[in-house]
């Protein structure tokens, strides 16, 4: 009459994950999709605590995985291209730069 219950139950990891135990991705999986917060903000020049300030404000997009905050490799990817075309743009338009006099002062 007694039914015990096998070691693989889903009503088992069911209740464990409501009590919030979360399951965590892989090491593999991780590092492969994922970088880690600083990691992602060493990219493009951040601090390591400039770069948790930013995931905080939502400037660096991150996904918790259990303890870990995670920056998907594909978005940031995006997100670091875009910033980097920017800066280009802004450093070597020839259109921004003023006409000088022959003097070196700009006519005003």
């Amino acid at each position: 009459m007694y039914n015990a219950l096998p070691k693989w139950d889903a009503r088992v990891h069911l209740s464990q994950f409501q009590r919030g135990c979360e399951m965590r991705l892989p090491q593999e999986l991780r590092e492969r999709h994922y970088y880690s917060v600083d990691i992602a903000g060493a990219q493009i020049g951040w601090s390591r605590a400039g770069s948790y300030r930013a995931a905080e404000r939502g400037d660096i997009p991150v996904e918790r995985d259990g303890r870990f905050l995670l920056v998907p490799k594909r978005k940031w990817d995006r997100i670091v291209k875009r910033i980097t075309r920017e800066e280009r743009t802004l450093k070597f338009d020839p259109g921004s730069e003023t006409k000088k006099s022959p003097g070196g002062v700009s006519g005003a």
